[in-house]
C-alpha cells in the first residue's frame, strides 16, 4: 500500500479548505441587492417583511436598526437575516445554523427572534449554545387572506396623514400599554415617533374616526408586490363590541386585494375574538409561526471592577 506523500498531503489539505469555503456568513452590501430579492422573491410569504424593508431602506440604512447577513453556498445565497433589534430571518433550514450562530456571536442585543416555527426552534438550538437564555416565547398563527369572503358596504376607513400624527401616536401608545404594560414613549420618544409618522407618510396607516377620535387602526406593517402583512389591529376601547372591527377589517380586504396582493398577519392562539374577526373577513389559518425574546447579556463582573 502506497503511503502518503507531503504532496498528497497538500492536496488534501486544499481540497479540505475549498470545501469549507463553499459555505459562508458575510454582511450584505448594496451589490447584493437584486439576489437578495430574487431569493426573498422565491418564499413571498416568509421573506414579506425583509423584502419589505430591503425595498424600503436598501441592504444598509441605519434605519433597518440591525445589519443584513447572507449565507452563501457555493456562491448562491441561500438564506438572508436581519440582525439587530429584531433578528428576522427567509433561509432554507440547512442555512439557518450558520445564521443563528453569527446572530448569537454579535454584539447586538436582540430583543425578538421571529419567524416560522419550526425553522424558529432550529435558530433557537443554535443561538441557545452561545449562553443565550430564553426570557418569553409566544406562539401565533399565521392567517391568510386571498379573496374578500364578505360584501364591503360601505366605506369608512381613510389613510393617516400628518395632520393625525399626535393622535395615531396615542392610539398605537395604547395598544402597546394594554397588550405589553409598557409605554414606547418613554422608552424612545423621538424613534417610535418617527416610526410613526413614517407609515403615515408611506400611506399604510388606515384609521376610522368618529367624534374626532381615531377608534380604529390598522397598519399595513410589510408591503411587497406580492404579499401585504397588518399589524396593530386595534378598536379603542369604548367602541369595542359594535362591529367596528369586524366591519373595517372586511373593507380592507377589499381595498387591497385589488392590487392582486395576499393579506397576511399573525394572531396568538388564545384571541379568539381577534380569529372570529379575521376568519369572517376571508383570513384563514395557514401556517404556525413563533416569536422568541432572549434574555439581554449581563456582563459578569471582574475581581478588579467588583
Amino acid at each position: 500500500m502506497k503511503s502518503p506523500t507531503s504532496s498528497d498531503n497538500s492536496a488534501s489539505a486544499v481540497a479540505h479548505c475549498e470545501l469549507a469555503q463553499t459555505a459562508q456568513v458575510r454582511l450584505l452590501d448594496e451589490l447584493d441587492y437584486e439576489q437578495a430579492l430574487a431569493l426573498l422573491g422565491a418564499h413571498p410569504m416568509q421573506g414579506v417583511h425583509l423584502e419589505s424593508l430591503i425595498n424600503d431602506h436598501g441592504l444598509t440604512s441605519p434605519d433597518l436598526r440591525g445589519h443584513f447577513f447572507g449565507h452563501f453556498e457555493n456562491g448562491e445565497l441561500t438564506g438572508i437575516a436581519l440582525i439587530g433589534h429584531q433578528i428576522m430571518f427567509c433561509a432554507l433550514n440547512e442555512a439557518i445554523p450558520s445564521l443563528a450562530r453569527t446572530a448569537a456571536d454579535s454584539s447586538v442585543r436582540t430583543s425578538l427572534i421571529f419567524g416560522p416555527r419550526e425553522q424558529v426552534e432550529i435558530f433557537w438550538q443554535h443561538y441557545a449554545t452561545r449562553g443565550h437564555e430564553l426570557k418569553l416565547q409566544r406562539d401565533f398563527f399565521w392567517y391568510v387572506c386571498e379573496a374578500p369572503a364578505q360584501p364591503l358596504r360601505q366605506f369608512q376607513l381613510i389613510q393617516a396623514t400628518v395632520v393625525h400624527l399626535e393622535d395615531v401616536m396615542e392610539a398605537q401608545a395604547s395598544m402597546f400599554i394594554e397588550s405589553a404594560v409598557t409605554d414606547p414613549r418613554q422608552k424612545d420618544p423621538e424613534g417610535f415617533r418617527r416610526r410613526v409618522l413614517e407609515r403615515i407618510e408611506r400611506g399604510r396607516t388606515w384609521i376610522k374616526i368618529e367624534n374626532n377620535t381615531i377608534v380604529f387602526k390598522a397598519e399595513l406593517q410589510s408591503v411587497t408586490p406580492e404579499v401585504i402583512y397588518l399589524e396593530g389591529i386595534w378598536t379603542h376601547p369604548s367602541y369595542r363590541q359594535r362591529g367596528i372591527a369586524r366591519a373595517s377589517v372586511v373593507e380592507l380586504t377589499h381595498r387591497r386585494l385589488r392590487q392582486r396582493q395576499v393579506l397576511c398577519l399573525a394572531v396568538e392562539p388564545d384571541e379568539t375574538v381577534a380569529m372570529h374577526i379575521y376568519e369572517h373577513a376571508g383570513f384563514r389559518y395557514q401556517a404556525d409561526y413563533q416569536a422568541r425574546y432572549p434574555h439581554p447579556f449581563t456582563e459578569i463582573s471582574s475581581p478588579e471592577s467588583s
